[in-house]
């Protein structure tokens, strides 16, 4: 798929960029992935927001069961499994970088699950959630501008949906 849209195999291309603060940056961030849904749930749960956390709970779930039934549409597996032999070197990182990565490889026994990207779209549905709430609780404070308006409308059918 990725040979067929950018031509090349981009994990190859971006090869070139194997440093070691790099590598450890985008496995940290990559591993949060499993907390920032319970922690934007537990601010939502502490703040007894209990609409916003019902909404945002099963928008997750939903999101969740997309990204199974693609996993089970395309079954596909990443490059680091399906071109090893092509890697010229092996990651750059440190210690703690290779240890989580390596954790992450025990605990995610299934290896045919990279579309769509779960991790990806999940943390964007976490941030756009936080950054919704936000806007929300900031609004109930002052009257609503047009910028207010514009930022939060995408939102509105989602919030409304009951």
């Amino acid at each position: 798929m990725d040979q067929f849209f950018f031509n090349t195999q981009p994990s190859l291309w971006l090869e070139r960029a194997n440093i070691s603060w790099l590598t450890d940056y985008l496995t940290v961030t990559y591993f949060l992935y499993y907390f920032y849904p319970l922690v934007l749930g537990v601010i939502f749960y502490s703040k007894k927001e209990w609409q916003i956390l019902r909404k945002y709970a099963v928008t997750i779930v939903i999101c969740f069961y997309i990204g199974y039934l693609g996993y089970v549409l395309i079954p596909a597996i990443g490059p680091r499994l399906y071109l090893p032999q092509q890697y010229k070197q092996e990651l750059k990182s440190s210690h703690f970088s290779l240890e989580l990565r390596q954790f992450l490889d025990k605990i995610q026994p299934t290896q045919r699950d990279c579309f769509p990207s779960l991790h990806n779209a999940i943390t964007l549905l976490v941030f756009r959630a936080g950054a919704f709430f936000s806007s929300a609780s900031s609004m109930s404070t002052k009257a609503p501008t047009r910028t207010t308006v514009k930022k939060i409308s995408p939102l509105v059918l989602t919030r409304n949906l009951k």
